[in-house]
């Protein structure tokens, strides 16, 4: 269940909705939708970036199944900066 949006919240979408008719040219419908699919854009790419995240700590738990995940990456801070010196 979503939750409805404040006054505020409100008004600063149709100002972004307004300033993208002005500058574009276009009407109040079209800069709506092109704001919206620019949203549904970045979520889109929050899910997949999760996905791939889920899968790379899949892959880190696989190959330190004995160490809770912060100590694996932290074991593993610094290595090769030793000798850059």
């Amino acid at each position: 269940m979503t939750t409805p949006l404040t006054v505020e919240e409100a008004l600063s979408l149709h100002m972004e909705v307004k300033a993208l008719q002005d500058r574009e040219g276009i009407s109040y419908a079209a800069a709506a939708r092109e704001l919206y699919l620019v949203e549904v854009a970045k979520h889109s790419s929050k899910v997949v970036a999760q996905e791939g995240f889920s899968k790379i700590m899949a892959q880190i738990e696989k190959h330190y199944p004995e160490q809770p995940i912060i100590e694996a990456l932290n074991s593993n801070k610094g290595k090769g900066k030793e000798n850059e010196a």
